[in-house]
């Protein structure tokens, strides 16, 4: 993320903040005077996050939902975010998605586990990140190649793991 600060005539500093995302566009930005956040782009943001990598959060707790898929729009992804494997599973035949972020423990029959098998079937180096308070079974359940980030996570660790698999997955091989 990159800020930059500037006074304004009337006195207070106004702190801009936005991420750059790898095709060069900013996804998002809020400007802070005095403790309040102006946002802007609103017309934009649609297009911006059209272009923005699409990712798959399988979460059943309505408060971790929002937090994942707040943090993953603020660190400039599009998301889809669904409470059970059944529904992750459907929307992956259906649409392109470029990572999945899951909890392990979901509604429904299917566990997160479960989900990432069955997506690495069709594509092995899909990049998968589980978020889970389950690390002990990450060893013997998770797919290879996937990051496991322990509950309680900050969104900026999520951001980071997504990017850093994308990056991967694209990186040139020589």
């Amino acid at each position: 993320m990159l800020q930059t600060a500037a006074r304004s005539r009337s006195g207070p500093i106004c702190v801009f903040s936005y991420f750059r995302l790898r095709n060069g566009k900013t996804p998002f930005g809020f400007i802070s005077e005095g403790g309040t956040e102006l946002d802007f782009q609103s017309s934009a943001r649609a297009e911006i996050m059209a272009d923005s990598p699409l990712i798959l959060v399988v979460e059943d707790e309505f408060f971790l939902q929002a937090d994942l898929d707040d943090g993953l729009s603020g660190g400039g992804f599009a998301t889809e975010v669904v409470s059970s494997g059944e529904e992750a599973l459907t929307l992956l035949m259906t649409k392109r998605h470029d990572a999945l972020v899951t909890d392990v423990k979901l509604a429904g029959v299917l566990s997160g586990w479960e989900v990432a098998r069955q997506i690495r079937e069709k594509d092995p180096s899909f990049p998968v990140i589980y978020v889970t308070a389950y690390k002990q079974d990450w060893a013997a359940n998770g797919v290879a190649n996937s990051v496991l980030i322990p509950k309680p996570f900050t969104s900026a660790k999520v951001v980071a793991a997504v990017w850093g698999l994308l990056n991967q997955r694209t990186a040139p091989t020589t």
